[in-house]
């Protein structure tokens, strides 16, 4: 009800009904007559910017912004848009840059909805440890175990994969490599 008639309504000053309701965080009614706008005209609010729905309909921007924050619907921004099954489907199949391309969604947007849905960035196959594969650390040379895949990647995984299964009793500071050689003991002074 506009601010008018409820001052009317109320037997108060329209300026008196207007600053409460603002004190209230309430907007004003809509001014706008339902019979102008058709159901299909109101479907289309939304859907995209009020730029275009205006040029569509041959009418202000101003007019459809009014109409839209009148009846509740909220502006239309791209960066809020639904994702589709379709659009999901690519997440991880490509790298995100590409899936940033054919959605027209940011590259920020493609990274945070992969990672929301637990996909795996493209290309990084994940292959959990297996109990023979933890069964064999620390008993043959690391580049023998690893073979040519990257490699020093790989190294500093197996290193960190060594020391979180090192047995209970063995000593933290104490090296993890297995030593191959003992010095032997001689005789003879090391000066000499």
């Amino acid at each position: 009800m506009p601010d008018e008639e409820l001052a009317k309504l109320l037997k108060r000053g329209q300026s008196g009904v207007r600053t409460h309701r603002c004190e209230l965080g309430i907007p004003a009614a809509p001014r706008i007559e339902p019979e102008r706008w058709p159901p299909a005209k109101v479907a289309l609010l939304g859907t995209a910017p009020d730029q275009e729905i205006a040029r569509r309909l041959g009418i202000s921007t101003g007019t459809v912004s009014k109409r839209r924050a009148a009846l509740g619907i909220p502006k239309w921004d791209q960066k809020l848009k639904p994702w589709k099954p379709v659009e999901d489907a690519l997440l991880g199949k490509m790298p995100d840059t590409e899936v940033s391309k054919r959605t027209g969604r940011s590259f920020q947007a493609v990274g945070s909805r992969r990672r929301d849905l637990k996909i795996p960035k493209f290309g990084m196959a994940i292959r959990h440890w297996t109990r023979a594969e933890d069964g064999l650390l620390g008993t043959i040379p690391d580049k023998q175990f690893v073979g040519n895949s990257r490699e020093a990647v790989t190294l500093l995984l197996l290193a960190g994969r060594r020391k979180a299964s090192r047995p209970v009793g063995v000593d933290p500071g104490a090296h993890t490599m297995m030593q191959f050689w003992a010095p032997v003991p001689t005789s003879r002074s090391p000066c000499c």
